[in-house]
């Protein structure tokens, strides 16, 4: 009734179809993941059910304990692990990893790819760069490694520019800017005293401050103790061209077929900057009409372009956020598989007269 009478309501949803349509997927990062995640997505779509446990198969091996209980609590599992870096990055990877098999067979396909920081190794097994066992390998090692490194390093979001934050940290080898996020918002991570020092620094000029809740100072010079032994891991691994394009958010730019195809490339972005804005600014300039960030919530879509739509949504039912998503994408144009998408309802079809009606009333 909304829409015959023109009229907005939450119920609706409207959109103008584009022809050339163009999807970037953007996977999320470590501090996005919460207990549960993905659960109800688990309980009623059989192909997000089936990729995370491939996930888990692969990734069980490199833990303690098995990630399934880890993520939805089964066998009495302490609920705060997920926050366990150790626990955290595999289990972001197979979250996303199952939601982008989730929109596969509905028939969404990515123009693009990137991904924050970790999200950025999903990235690149959904592009073909790592096979599922050898994304395993790299992520549970990572997390691993960066989980058992010594203790004493924070992060802290500023709004501010990295112009102006440069001369704040000269002089101090061990702190670094950990992430870009937009043009006025970015991380530094190090050393704790030295951080705090920053950071006050920074408040007294006027610029808002958001001390992170983490265990170390990713992508700071505080991670070089672990790089030696990541990099005899990633030598055993093999790397392939990628089948679908994707943004690099340590450089911002397309990646070439051998970008990702080096242990050096991976040692440097978990130690290097994440350089997210550039990432999209180069999504913008290639024109892409639609943004979706694949993860447990809206973390990114601060940061993204407007037209940008939700996976999940931690205050919301999982079905109801990626429906309604599913919906925006198809008032845009995308002509979703909605064979695959009923597959487990079963639906029934109704045959239709094979010729107009014949208005001769009985009478």
């Amino acid at each position: 009734t909304a829409f015959a009478n023109g009229e907005p309501s939450p119920h609706v949803i409207t959109g103008r179809a584009t022809d050339n349509q163009r999807i970037a997927m953007v996977f999320s990062g470590q501090g996005t993941q919460r207990h549960g995640m993905g659960q109800q997505l688990y309980h009623t779509y059989p192909a997000y059910a089936d990729a995370f446990d491939a996930a888990c198969a692969a990734i069980d091996p490199h833990l303690p304990h098995p990630l399934h209980d880890i993520v939805f609590g089964t066998n009495n599992t302490d609920p705060n692990l997920i926050n366990q870096t150790q626990y955290a990055q595999p289990a972001l990877f197979a979250l996303h990893t199952a939601l982008y098999r989730l929109w596969e067979t509905w028939g969404i396909h990515p123009t693009t790819l990137t991904g924050h920081s970790i999200g950025e190794i999903s990235a690149a097994h959904i592009a073909g760069i790592l096979t599922l066992n050898d994304a395993a390998t790299l992520i549970t090692t990572r997390a691993r490694l960066m989980q058992n490194l010594p203790t004493g390093g924070t992060m802290t979001a500023i709004n501010t520019t990295e112009n102006d934050i440069q001369p704040l940290l000269q002089n101090h080898h061990n702190v670094a800017i950990a992430a870009i996020n937009n043009p006025t918002s970015l991380v530094i991570s190090g050393d704790h005293h030295t951080i705090h020092t920053i950071t006050e620094h920074a408040k007294q000029n006027g610029h808002r401050t958001t001390p992170l809740n983490v265990s170390h100072a990713f992508h700071s010079p505080l991670m070089e103790p672990m790089l030696d032994e990541f990099r005899t891991t990633l030598e055993q691994l093999t790397y392939h061209p990628p089948t679908t394009p994707l943004i690099s958010t340590l450089t911002g730019q397309p990646i070439t077929p051998t970008t990702m195809a080096t242990p050096d490339y991976w040692i440097q972005h978990a130690r290097n900057t994440v350089r997210f804005a550039d990432a999209i600014t180069t999504l913008t300039h290639q024109n892409h009409t639609t943004y979706l960030e694949i993860g447990p919530n809206t973390a990114l879509t601060p940061h993204l372009p407007p037209n940008t739509h939700p996976t999940l949504h931690h205050k919301h039912p999982e079905t109801h956020t990626i429906t309604t998503t599913l919906a925006h994408l198809t008032t845009q144009g995308t002509n979703p598989n909605w064979t695959t998408y009923y597959q487990h309802t079963h639906p029934h079809t109704t045959p239709l007269p094979t010729y107009p009606f014949q208005h001769h009333p009985y009478w």
